[in-house]
């Protein structure tokens, strides 16, 4: 199952939920892995993943290498892939990426070399499929699992503009996605105060774009800005509750997790 993380802007809580996704499944016994496509790269920064991304390395003409990492956790693992990079290397590489059958052939076979249960793909914000090397990373995808599509988590902070933003925004990519998806759940990040007072948009966010699960999560102080290793950050109950729900396939429609 391949789970997309996507958010309107950035300082939302995106890569940490996301993050925190992909250990919870992976401390339930799964193997799951992680493509980290936003050029941030704040999970591979966790995992010490200190090489360029995949597809910096391949632009540069390098035989690829270190750019991804395993992490044992509970009886699963957790595998983190670092597809792009911070700094001049990042500039550089695409400014004129001229190494796309290099790179789809490359990444083709990785994905073949092993089974997982669960793909977590974290996306920069503000995304756009023209002339963008993500898409790249899709179609190869598509040529290992033909019939998959992607399920949608979109995150959102609770500023009434935020969420309105996000609607029109997921509507203009989803549109456009070169993969087909399809909504697997809204969530409003870092709720401060009694959780009520965001049901309401909750229910919109979840109304306007399908979301069988909606999710509010607390403002955590000991996660923002969480710069720790993976090992440390901690799962929060109501992204421990979505992967329980996930695992268990569980999920009926309007649910909101508080």
């Amino acid at each position: 199952m391949r789970i997309a993380f996507h958010g309107y802007k950035g300082g939302v809580g995106k890569s940490t939920l996301a993050l925190m996704l992909a250990k919870a499944l992976a401390e339930s016994g799964k193997k799951v892995l992680f493509i980290d496509r936003d050029i941030m790269s704040y999970a591979s920064q966790l995992a010490g993943i200190k090489d360029d991304g995949l597809v910096v390395q391949i632009a540069l003409g390098k035989n690829p290498e270190n750019f991804h990492k395993t992490i044992k956790l509970g009886n699963g693992q957790l595998k983190i892939v670092k597809m792009f990079s911070l700094g001049i290397d990042y500039y550089k590489a695409m400014r004129n990426f001229d190494k796309v059958n290099e790179f789809i052939d490359f990444y083709t076979n990785f994905l073949k070399e092993e089974s997982f249960d669960y793909m977590i793909v974290d996306n920069p914000v503000f995304l756009t499929w023209e002339n963008n090397p993500i898409t790249y990373e899709v179609e190869a995808y598509k040529k290992v699992f033909p019939n998959e599509k992607s399920a949608v988590i979109l995150v959102t902070d609770p500023l009434p503009y935020s969420i309105e933003d996000s609607i029109v925004y997921l509507r203009r990519i989803g549109s456009e996605s070169p993969l087909p998806w399809h909504p697997l759940a809204g969530i409003i990040n870092m709720a401060v105060g009694e959780k009520k007072q965001y049901m309401e948009d909750l229910k919109k966010l979840m109304n306007f774009l399908g979301f069988p699960i909606g999710v509010i999560v607390s403002f955590y102080d000991k996660i923002f800005q969480f710069y720790g290793k993976i090992e440390d950050l901690e799962v929060v109950p109501e992204i421990r509750q979505l992967a329980e729900k996930i695992v268990s396939g569980e999920m009926k429609k309007e649910e909101i997790i508080l």
